[in-house]
């Protein structure tokens, strides 16, 4: 009861205190009228931001330019909306997320690439990843009675299984009673996984002995698995269902031919996988309530900044998230995301150094298990570009192809090539000598003359000054 009263006194009572946590917590008229000022300004100051007014936009193909632009008004209506889940803003977090990304854009100088930033909220690729539960589960289906009926006949089910013990019975009752007295969307997730499991055999391996009543054995493992977590609450439910869901939503397509699931989104899965994985590294060991709210919260205030392609859930208890600490808030959480450093024990590379990104297809690439990108769907994408059609043609080793490494013949100057393509890098001076590693300069050491008098063609803003401090927000030009 003590630890209860004080977490709910440090997530309520301590954001009116003259804290640093204040800036963050202040009135909902402020926090809109600040958002909608500062939102004007970035957009005109981030040149970044507006990537179709860049040269490199129209090298896209129209179909990717016209999603680009529809990921850019999907998220301005969520900003109209001004969705909150407890004291936290969505759209403050948002734009306080935009002020790092920027912030950071304005600190790192690579001499011959950079990372698309407008990739990282807007990536076109990701919409094929979306996932519409409200199209797979009717509503009518989750609603009552038709939500009942299933639920009791899935228990049924589960009674008839090997491994269910008549205690469960009212593990059945508590698990009820959650569903009903939760959210439509919940429901839905209940139904959608059950079913999947249902559906796929490879999901559930059913024995000889019930192979004359396959489905409904299938219907009571499936029921039995959910059973498994009828003691967490809600918000333990959904995060359960979150982790579950990652398995198939988005590995269902990934051995269809290229016209079913095009490169790009290929590539997006790959950077999508890390940035969930990223959050996931928050998650602190344990079964306290912080341990589970905390990454639920989370991954929903970092749904717009981070341009992942997941509904929005209710979080019942959002102040067990602790979202006022450094470790949770959007700004600190981009700023790991984007520079790296160490979280607990675990390093974090730097998401603006495109040698991350390389590094990420490469580990794709040559990961057995990984069938979502393999040698022959990048050997697809190598064809489309005729310089590295002409040079992993070659049997003699080049700058972007070695022929005696079989398990990886592609050189990362291919890869970045690959990349570029794609607009997930972008160059700065343009040359064609693209396997060069770039150059991060240190935003704690001032620009020298070089650097400060060199102007890119209208793509990229290096400020005079560098500020080495970062507090969490947008520092003051």
């Amino acid at each position: 009861m003590f630890l209860f009263l004080l977490a709910f006194f440090l997530d309520y009572f301590l954001p009116i205190l003259p804290t640093a946590y204040a800036t963050q917590l202040d009135s909902s008229e402020q926090t809109n009228q600040e958002c909608k000022d500062y939102g004007e300004d970035l957009s005109y100051k981030a040149r970044w931001l507006n990537f179709q007014d860049d040269p490199d936009f129209s090298k896209l193909d129209p179909t990717t330019q016209q999603k680009f632009i529809q990921q850019q008004d999907e998220i301005t209506d969520l900003i109209i909306d001004n969705r909150t889940i407890g004291i936290h803003s969505l759209t403050k977090d948002y734009y306080y997320a935009l002020k790092t990304m920027d912030y950071c854009y304005r600190q790192t100088l690579s001499e011959f690439l950079t990372i698309n930033y407008s990739f990282i909220p807007f990536d076109p690729y990701a919409r094929y990843w979306c996932d519409n539960i409200d199209a797979d589960i009717p509503d009518k289906q989750a609603a009552n009675p038709d939500f009942v009926r299933t639920f009791n006949r899935w228990a049924n089910n589960a009674r008839s299984h090997p491994a269910f013990s008549d205690t469960m019975d009212i593990d059945i009752s508590t698990l009820r009673s959650k569903l009903l007295s939760s959210t439509l969307k919940l429901r839905k997730r209940f139904l959608r996984l059950c079913q999947h499991w249902v559906d796929h055999d490879d999901t559930i391996l059913v024995p000889n002995s019930q192979a004359n009543v396959k489905t409904s054995y299938r219907q009571g493992e499936a029921f039995l698995r959910v059973l498994q977590n009828h003691s967490r609450c809600p918000d333990g439910l959904n995060d359960y269902f979150s982790l579950q869901e990652r398995k198939f939503l988005w590995n269902e397509n990934i051995e269809d031919e290229e016209e079913a699931c095009p490169f790009g989104a290929r590539l997006a899965k790959v950077f999508l996988d890390y940035k969930l994985n990223f959050l996931d590294k928050h998650r602190i060991p344990g079964s306290s309530e912080e341990a589970v709210t905390a990454p639920l919260l989370l991954r929903q205030r970092m749904i717009m900044p981070l341009g992942l392609p997941e509904n929005f859930n209710t979080v019942r208890y959002p102040h067990f998230g602790r979202g006022v600490i450094e470790r949770y808030t959007p700004s600190h959480v981009m700023y790991l995301f984007l520079r790296g450093g160490k979280l607990d024990e675990t390093v974090i590379p730097p998401y603006s150094d495109p040698q991350t990104l390389v590094n990420l297809v490469r580990d794709a690439l040559q990961d057995p298990l990984n069938k979502n990108l393999t040698l022959t769907h990048f050997s697809h994408a190598i064809y489309q570009d005729a310089t590295l059609r002409h040079y992993c043609a070659d049997t003699k080793e080049n700058k972007y192809y070695n022929p005696s490494n079989l398990r990886m013949p592609y050189k990362d100057a291919t890869i970045k090539r690959v990349l570029q393509r794609y607009g997930y890098l972008l160059p700065i001076l343009g040359p064609e000598d693209l396997e060069k590693e770039p150059i991060l300069v240190d935003f704690k050491k001032p620009l020298s003359m070089n650097q400060k008098g060199r102007r890119q063609r209208g793509c990229l803003y290096y400020p005079h000054r560098v500020n080495p401090t970062f507090n969490g927000f947008m520092p003051e030009n």
